[in-house]
């Protein structure tokens, strides 16, 4: 979030939720990034998202399409026909 374009205009627009993953202390992350943000002037509104841990990151899911394994168990289908449709994450 500190280099995203236009992050000022973005900070101000919303709260952050932080969603748990995992070998990542959530807190300490939520901390960097405000931290990074605030040496740019730019104050962040972010809170801890309260959930179960979720072993699926975008990472996991480009990682699947460019081995062209299936993504059906990764994402909801509404989901995986989007990325299909339009051939996303494919290498």
């Amino acid at each position: 979030m500190p280099r995203w374009y236009r992050r000022q205009e973005l900070a101000a627009q919303c709260s952050w939720l932080i969603a748990p993953r995992s070998g990542q202390s959530v807190a300490a992350i939520g901390q960097q990034v405000a931290q990074q943000m605030a040496a740019q002037s730019i104050k962040i509104d972010w809170q801890i998202l309260q959930m179960p841990l979720v072993k699926i990151s975008s990472s996991l899911v480009r990682q699947y399409r460019r081995d062209r394994r299936t993504i059906q168990a990764l994402v909801p289908k509404s989901v995986e026909n989007y990325i299909l449709a339009h051939d996303l994450y494919r290498f």
